[in-house]
């Protein structure tokens, strides 16, 4: 799909960030290009070795969408997640701490476990929703768990840089709460990337900012990926990117990402982005590790 640039009435009108200046290219992350490529089918590896007790993982890449719409459900977030599934090997989606509400309006959407059978326990409860598709519940503290385990004798997995898996950790139940931001910031380590959801909106924006600048205090790392939803998110999406890696750039040295953009069920990603995803940070990796070990070993059989 080709998007054009077009430069709509209302924005500037708001806020004098995004008041129209000159023009210059799209930062994209190095190995994308400014037009958003649909998802492809990436090649995972063969049944033998996925039952071998001393395999490689697939590099795990985890990443949370940290909403500012109330009108990003969801639907909208499964919608997300199925469009992102044929670009990796394996793509996890666990519910963080889910309420009973949300939890149930997944169940609407994914054929996962009912609500009182994954709450008991404190670990990783997974169903096989196909190959590459693995949903359910997770605690947060088995989570944190991972991060700071009080053994940390075991061995590091090993990891295949040229596969890739995704696991995605959703908040989305307490988006924009008290609860939310100690949640998001208790496992803020496991993080490889942060897809800040916004509309055209001043004021969605500027939370986006500030979810942003908090957390990389807590981790100057971080990725972040902004994905622009709601009206006019497909015509509006470079010009406000623009604006926005500006501000991010100038006041916080922050290289921002952008994910794509998501309009009346309409849905265009730049997938690859999220597979360039890594991490120095030794802490991050050690975490990382273990979530590979405990998702890969907690999979139901198809």
């Amino acid at each position: 799909m080709k998007i054009e640039k077009k430069l709509k009435r209302g924005l500037s009108e708001l806020s004098s960030l995004f008041v129209a200046g000159p023009t210059s290219p799209t930062p994209f992350r190095e190995g994308t290009s400014g037009i958003l490529r649909s998802a492809h089918q990436y090649v995972g590896s063969d049944a033998a070795r996925r039952s071998s007790p001393n395999r490689t993982f697939p590099d795990l890449v985890c990443v949370s969408f940290i909403s500012m719409s109330p009108r990003f459900q969801t639907a909208d977030l499964v919608r997300l997640v199925k469009r992102l599934e044929p670009s990796f090997e394996d793509v996890f989606f666990l519910a963080v701490d889910s309420t009973e509400s949300h939890y149930q309006a997944l169940a609407d959407a994914l054929p996962i476990p009912p609500w009182d059978q994954v709450i008991r326990g404190n670990g990783i409860h997974l169903r096989a929703l196909g190959r590459q598709l693995h949903c359910g519940y997770v605690t947060l503290n088995k989570l944190r768990d991972l991060i700071h385990p009080s053994v940390r004798s075991e061995p590091i997995a090993l990891v295949d840089p040229k596969r890739k898996s995704l696991a995605i950790l959703d908040f989305s139940h307490s988006t924009g709460t008290a609860q939310n931001r100690e949640t998001y910031q208790g496992v803020l380590e496991l993080l490889d990337d942060c897809v800040l959801v916004a509309e055209p909106n001043l004021t969605q924006l500027t939370d986006a900012y500030e979810w942003l600048r908090e957390s990389l205090r807590k981790k100057p790392g971080l990725r972040s990926m902004l994905l622009l939803t709601g009206t006019e998110a497909e015509s509006l999406w470079e010009f406000i990117y623009e604006r926005f890696y500006r501000i991010t750039s100038d006041f916080l040295a922050h290289d921002l990402g952008f994910l794509g953009w998501l309009e009346n069920g309409s849905v265009e990603l730049n997938a690859d982005s999220l597979r360039e995803s890594t991490s120095d940070d030794a802490v991050h990796c050690v975490a990382k590790g273990r979530l590979m070990k405990t998702l890969f070993g907690s999979r139901d059989p198809l």
